[in-house]
């Protein structure tokens, strides 16, 4: 049959520990006890993996994964997918340049359009996708294009968050967390099988912390974290041949205001003997209008370059959400020994909202809100073969989202006619006529709809040498349109409507655009087992992501696919008798028809397509088992990426490097397990850094510099195994660091997200059974 052993079942429900550790945490209804990061004869443990939709040990599949489990995650401080920045090689997470937590903005290897997959179904929205790690069994980072199993719009990669399924025996498991910032997170698992068929499992978190960036012109500290989840599981497995699994989830995810602040705030007038080299208009700008009309940007206000956790931002308005309820379900069902039928159905309703300060003071100079009703639907069809020497997974695939979007930006607020006509009347004589609208309120609709067929097998020619090729067929066709609001925007900034309802009418005219594309994503590998511990391997694999339109102040401008050729060498290996693992990969990768962001018209980021570039890089990783209780992971990647074909673009300079794409980047890790008499100790500590990155190829970029986080944990677990506490602490050197961030080269603002500082918390956690 196709259902594993029971040994390699188990070892694929345990909370494992980084793949690029390679080593193995307790099982989910326990704490990790001591030594228990070696086998019988202190070696490192075996890692098993879904990266090619089927159980597999990680040291013999054909791309660079890591993964974490459980214990790991909570180990090192990730709590939420953004967590694994820096901790993972050439992988950058981050909140977005615009809004924050209100969604991820993903790159690997220097590449966007990373796939985000909780239990197999895809994320399309960016919207939660900074998910918090609540009774997860491991988080899989497929690093490469993954077009062949997993889709489109995966060109740099993929993110696999996979749940822990509901037991067959009642346990509960709690945890509190109280810590800096007033941080208090509460979070209760309970398994409770209703029979022998049928288990259910209930998960709920409430999870919040105050803001760390306090404003200087209202009483409020910015970056707070206010989160509620709920999750519904059930799993109907009425024989060994069959099992249905139906999930329902909900998440609301709240902040007070994005935890940003200025680097830069300049004005330019008409005769500055030396404008900047990055500002593309002719003066004045908006700063400088400003002070004519007698608003003096004040330089107190750019806190950022004087490393200050500050901002001069008014917002004062409701907390911004993203709530998200979610419906899937899952049936597997083994038809013989060696074919078994796999379907997944997906429903996702999301609605959100975000409000950007972009110049940071107690002025509007330019500020936005946005708000968006995403809904995704997707269903999936799998074939799974296992033979002597085949290997296959054959599907179907079909999607369909649909996006209600609203963008409102008030700019030059202060010196709006219906706001102040005083001010007004300076501003218009010292440009020679005021002419920008009173407020810009645009509202889009958005439909992706597409199918796909794919296939990817495996043959083993030898014992030792394996061969995979596989293909996936795209169809997506995308409609775009922009319509008029039924409720408009009060001029006076800044109190969005939080609503897409239309005024009824046709799509506003020259606004209604649609396309469809169809692409072919082959992968093929070449694999051979030099022995039982080392395998490399040679890969070619491409990434398709579809093309689209936007809608920018009502002009329709389309923009084509972009594809990525990949190729790909690896090693994996363990040594010294299985106390050293040691993986490495090589990569190479050419990228056509660029997608972009320009300033087309000013204010106003544009995609449009650029030319040809090229990357290649190198990724290590590992764990290195010194005794048989403590260890030592490390990471480290390398990247080289530059544009050598410009197209179509103006604005991205020949041999600019990809944004977020630091040249260089390493973790180190340490743990140390202590026995004692009455329980164990670990003691763990986690270092990742990363080099230089700029948030744009153009005159539009920001510049991050090159940042260190350390982190450590002390856990005590009782000899029990029914509690266990944790005392920990992150970003240990209280480093100041920018997450992202967003230039405006028009009016010569420069704005980001601050990085957390230093905390401490502690955890406790009871088992009930």
């Amino acid at each position: 049959m196709l259902r594993m052993p029971r040994k390699s079942l188990s070892l694929c429900g345990l909370a494992l520990l980084t793949a690029s550790s390679g080593l193995a945490a307790a099982p989910q209804d326990t704490v990790a006890p001591v030594n228990d990061t070696a086998e019988s004869g202190g070696s490192l443990e075996e890692v098993m993996v879904m990266a090619r939709r089927r159980e597999e040990s990680l040291q013999e599949v054909p791309i660079a994964i890591t993964a974490m489990g459980t214990e790991d995650l909570e180990m090192r401080g990730i709590d939420s997918t953004e967590g694994l920045n820096r901790m993972v090689p050439n992988v950058v997470i981050a909140s977005t340049n615009f809004f924050g937590r209100q969604g991820g903005s993903f790159r690997m290897r220097g590449l966007p359009n990373v796939g985000v997959y909780v239990d197999g179904i895809a994320s399309n929205s960016s919207a939660g996708t900074l998910m918090n790690i609540v009774e997860v069994d491991r988080v899989e980072v497929l690093r490469g294009p993954q077009g062949t199993l997993f889709g489109k719009n995966v060109i740099g990669g993929a993110i696999q968050y996979i749940t822990k399924r509901p037991q067959d025996t009642f346990g509960a498991r709690v945890k509190s967390t109280v810590g800096s910032y007033d941080r208090f997170d509460v979070s209760a698992n309970v398994d409770l099988p209703l029979s022998e068929t049928f288990l259910t499992k209930i998960t709920a978190a409430k999870l919040s912390r105050d803001g760390f960036v306090p404003s200087t012109t209202v009483d409020k500290r910015f970056g707070s974290q206010n989160d509620t989840t709920g999750r519904l599981d059930l799993l109907w497995q009425p024989s060994d041949s069959f099992n249905w699994r139906f999930a329902a989830g909900y998440d609301d995810m709240r902040t007070n205001g994005n935890p940003s602040t200025v680097w830069a705030l300049n004005p330019v007038c008409p005769g500055d003997p030396n404008p900047p080299a990055n500002f593309p208009g002719g003066a004045p700008n908006f700063p400088c209008i400003y002070e004519a009309a007698g608003l003096p940007i004040d330089q107190e206000y750019v806190y950022g370059a004087r490393e200050e956790r500050k901002t001069a931002s008014d917002y004062n308005g409701p907390e911004l959400y993203t709530k998200v309820k979610s419906f899937s379900t899952e049936i597997n069902y083994e038809l013989n020994d060696t074919w078994a039928l796999k379907g997944i159905g997906s429903r996702r309703e999301i609605r959100t909202t975000a409000y950007a300060d972009f110049d940071g003071t107690p002025y509007h100079i330019f500020d936005g809100a946005n708000y968006s009703e995403p809904e995704e639907t997707s269903a999936e069809l799998q074939f799974l073969f296992s033979g002597d020497r085949f290997h296959g997974t054959n599907g179907l695939y079909y999607y369909n989202n649909e996006t209600y979007g609203r963008r409102i930006n008030w700019l030059a607020n202060d010196l709006k006619r219906e706001v102040d006509p005083a001010r007004n009347a300076l501003a218009s004589a010292y440009v020679g006529g005021f002419f920008f609208a009173p407020v810009i309120d645009q509202l889009s609709y958005t439909k992706t709809e597409g199918w796909a067929v794919f296939a990817e097998w495996t043959y083993d020619v030898t014992d030792k040498f394996s061969i995979t090729a596989g293909a996936r067929y795209n169809e997506d066709e995308v409609t775009n349109a922009q319509y008029t609001p039924e409720t408009p925007v009060s001029v006076a900034c800044c109190s969005p409507v939080l609503s897409v309802e239309t005024n009824g009418g046709p799509a506003r005219p020259g606004t209604a655009l649609g396309d469809k594309w169809t692409n072919i994503a082959p992968r093929l590998s070449f694999q051979y087992q030099w022995n039982d511990d080392i395998m490399t391997y040679l890969t070619y694999s491409e990434g398709f992501n579809q093309g689209g339109v936007n809608n920018v102040n009502g002009l329709a401008i389309g923009f084509d696919p972009e594809t990525l050729k990949n190729y790909e060498v690896g090693l994996r290996s363990d040594l010294f008798e299985r106390r050293l693992r040691f993986n490495a990969s090589v990569f190479y990768g050419q990228y056509q028809d660029i997608q972009v962001s320009e300033e087309i018209i000013p204010r106003f980021p544009t995609t449009t397509n650029a030319g040809e570039a090229e990357v290649k890089g190198v990724e290590i990783e590992g764990v290195f088992l010194v005794s048989d209780n403590f260890s030592i992971n490390y990471g480290a990647g390398w990247i080289d990426s530059e544009y050598t074909d410009l197209g179509t673009s103006t604005a991205i300079p020949l041999g600019a490097r990809f944004p977020y794409a630091p040249e260089k980047s390493y973790s180190i890790g340490g743990q140390y397990d202590l026995a004692l008499a009455s329980g164990g100790l670990t003691f763990r500590a986690d270092y990742g850094w990363q080099d230089e990155v700029d948030t744009a190829a153009d005159i539009q970029k920001s510049v991050i510099p090159d940042y260190g986080l350390l982190s450590a944990r002390i856990m005590y677990a009782a000899p029990n195994g029914k509690w266990d506490v944790s005392l920990f602490g992150s970003n240990l050197t209280n480093e100041y660091y920018r997450i992202n961030g967003f230039y405006i080269p028009t009016d010569q603002m420069d704005n980001g997200t601050l990085g957390r500082p230093r905390e401490w918390g502690l955890t406790f956690g009871f088992r009930f059974e």
